[in-house]
């Protein structure tokens, strides 16, 4: 999966990208909450881009 693809995934579960790395096979991300502007950690396989965990995030 594109970086692009990874991007348009996460605009379209409604959040923002903060940013990523590749890491041990997955994107490792922080995302934003666009309701909350909360933030999220999250990590999405590189593949199928499927969102594989997700947990509050530090400000």
């Amino acid at each position: 999966m594109a970086a692009d693809q990874l991007k348009r995934q996460i605009d379209a579960l409604g959040y923002d990208l903060g940013r990523f790395e590749l890491d041990d096979g997955v994107f490792k991300t922080r995302i934003f909450d666009r309701q909350s502007g909360l933030p999220v950690k999250a990590k999405f396989d590189t593949v199928t881009g499927e969102l594989l965990r997700a947990a509050p995030g530090s400000r």
